[in-house]
């Protein structure tokens, strides 16, 4: 073959496929970011496995108080661009939802910007102690003005108990609580319930352990997640005589099944006048 029509082909090869980096992880010793509510969070904690592509983040960040933050959530996503620019949302289970609209992967690799959230505040990447790095480079001159993110979705993490978007139109309906006046004729419950189920029966029965003051989530988020089951533990427990007793428990299970719910309806209903 003609040495000039082969060096031809190979020019046209190069050129015609677009540059890609490869997927990058985050530097160990340069892996802190700073929230102003929530302190320090580790992008590089043993087990959450930070990687960085073209196109999105996923893994999992470490709060000491709050725990794992995912990156790449079932209903959102931290996503990234061959620019650099980031956008989209992580999840947490007791931090909600965090927006990185405003930070971005510069071209020597560092973590730029702000995100925030309504229970972190605002987490920094370029506060005085602040360093997180990654191998991860991008390939196209960043946009002027980032892209939007879009807006937070609605409906919680199957594995989360927070929702950031609580519907106002759906108000739990009104239960007995101590102190309260009986109520008559409300609607009972009557599906089973346990960790991980969700619906308008698990934010009635929320709404019920609240005015029992067991559960004190800000928000009654109709996702059965651990705060939740804990308070239906302590359901069981107060009532243990009429809940665990008869089925010779001795401890409580965390599932909101028959004879809890029994328990809670008995105080649910009474008699008409």
């Amino acid at each position: 073959m003609n040495p000039r029509l082969l060096l031809a082909m190979m020019l046209v090869l190069v050129f015609a496929v677009p540059l890609q980096s490869l997927a990058g992880t985050i530097d160990p010793l340069y892996n802190w970011a700073w929230s102003d509510e929530i302190g320090w969070i580790n992008f590089s904690q043993t087990g959450g496995t930070v990687t960085i592509t073209d196109t999105a983040l996923t893994g999992y960040i470490w709060n000491e108080n709050y725990g794992w933050i995912n990156l790449a959530p079932t209903e959102g996503g931290v996503i990234n661009t061959t620019a650099g620019d980031l956008a989209g949302f992580a999840w947490g289970e007791y931090v909600g939802w965090i927006d990185f609209d405003n930070a971005m992967i510069n071209a020597s690799g560092k973590f730029t910007g702000t995100a925030s959230g309504s229970i972190i505040g605002t987490l920094s990447f370029d506060c005085t102690q602040c360093d997180v790095r990654t191998d991860w480079r991008p390939t196209t001159v960043p946009k002027p003005t980032p892209t939007p993110s879009p807006t937070p979705p609605p409906v919680p993490n199957p594995n989360q108990e927070y929702s950031s978007s609580p519907n106002p139109s759906q108000t739990p309906p009104p239960v007995v609580g101590p102190g309260s006046a009986p109520v008559c004729k409300l609607l009972l419950f009557s599906a089973n319930l346990k960790l991980g189920s969700q619906g308008q029966e698990v934010k009635q029965m929320q709404a019920f352990l609240r005015q029992q003051g067991l559960f004190n989530y800000p928000t009654d988020t109709g996702y059965f997640g651990q705060i939740t089951k804990n308070a239906v533990m302590q359901f069981q427990e107060k009532y243990a005589e009429s809940i665990l007793k008869p089925f010779n428990l001795s401890q409580p299970t965390g599932n909101w099944y028959p004879a809890t719910m029994a328990k809670a309806n008995s105080m649910l209903s009474c008699q008409t006048p």
